[in-house]
């Protein structure tokens, strides 16, 4: 049987499908007399190749996923996909009665603009602006946008040369129309 690495930062080859298997093995110890939880968090966009038709490696992982959902103690062990869209996972997955689909929605105005207030301070120390009012430009350009794409906005910005405020508005613009593009 597979098992997860022992050292912390450990490298270990295995396939997503022996590292399902290895969880149903593992515990989390936590000081206090709760048992521990286990929880594997899968960014799932790009997991399979062909999940209308999941074959090989796909198939053999959807196989492992699903047994997992069965048999697994839901209160000590879970898996959560990640993923834009249903439809890139394999159907069978998605429609198991022992699979929940929780939809996550959007970020709203005032998380968009908590998020940024959290994550702007070295931006705002650099543009040598005040962090209000980088985060208030932030959200006000970012509307429908995910933490994520917040996130990465800001990475870029951090990584560009932008002088002020002002600039922060085109970049988010610049960032929006190359997403639609690509």
């Amino acid at each position: 049987g597979s098992t997860w690495p022992t050292v912390v930062g450990a490298d270990q080859t295995q396939s997503a499908s022996e590292a399902i298997e290895a969880l149903f093995g593992m515990t989390a110890p936590i000081p206090s007399a709760a048992p521990g939880r286990v929880l594997l968090v899968v960014e799932a966009d790009l997991l399979c190749t062909e999940p209308a038709q999941p074959r090989d490696e796909d198939l053999a992982l959807t196989r492992a996923l699903e047994r997992f959902a069965r048999t697994a103690n839901r209160q000590t062990h879970a898996i959560v996909l990640r993923t834009g869209r249903a439809t890139r996972l394999p159907s069978v997955l998605v429609q198991s009665p022992f699979v929940r689909t929780v939809p996550i929605p959007m970020a709203n105005g005032d998380e968009r603009l908590a998020y940024v207030r959290l994550r702007a301070g070295a931006l705002a120390e650099r543009l040598g602006s005040d962090r209000e009012a980088v985060a208030q430009t932030l959200t006000g350009a970012t509307d429908s946008w995910t933490l994520e794409q917040i996130e990465a906005l800001l990475q870029i910005c951090q990584q560009q040369s932008l002088r002020s405020v002002n600039d922060l508005e085109s970049t988010a613009r610049a960032v929006q129309v190359g997403a639609a593009k690509s």
